[in-house]
């Protein structure tokens, strides 16, 4: 069901050979499309759901906050690289409650995730071989592995259906 490399980078976490996890947060660990378009305030409807002030709702996939706390527990750093504007997307992850899961946030208004991982990089002192990127984004993902080419990447979409799967291969499948 799930390539080799895919099982390989699992097991990766789980070894403590991958010790930074990075995130895009739209379509990546909420299905909203763009936080940037979005009308704060955002006011939380449950423990998945989060409206703004014009009634757009992003839905947060319903294993973040356990994949955010099983990586916390096998110590990895874990950062946001995401294409967004700041304020934004950082007040819809405080309405959802996970900005504690955070160690570093690279929110820019850019595509240049290569420079977002960079940046990480720097902030954790590791070798980009040491990361893991989740994105939705086939362009970016090029753009970073032309940048990073020893950077370990989960295409949602392609690798996985989305970051529910990745969870499930980390707690059930291995």
């Amino acid at each position: 069901m799930y390539s080799q490399r895919i099982l390989d980078l699992a097991r990766g976490i789980i070894e403590g050979e991958i010790t930074v996890a990075i995130f895009d947060l739209d379509k990546t660990l909420w299905t909203h499309e763009d936080v940037s378009s979005m009308h704060p305030p955002f006011r939380k409807i449950d423990k998945y759901k989060v409206v703004d002030s014009r009634g757009d709702i992003i839905v947060l996939y319903h294993c973040v906050e356990d994949l955010l706390k099983f990586l916390r527990e096998k110590n990895l750093k874990i950062a946001v690289a995401s294409w967004n504007i700041f304020d934004k997307a950082y007040q819809a992850l405080q309405t959802f409650d996970l900005t504690e899961y955070f160690d570093y946030f690279v929110i820019e208004f850019h595509p240049h995730k290569e420079e977002m991982i960079e940046k990480i990089k720097r902030k954790f002192n590791v070798d980009v071989s040491k990361m893991i990127f989740f994105d939705d984004n086939p362009e970016i993902i090029d753009r970073v592995l032309r940048f990073h080419s020893d950077i370990n990447i989960v295409r949602i979409g392609k690798d996985i259906d989305n970051i529910c799967d990745f969870y499930d291969i980390l707690v059930k499948v291995l």
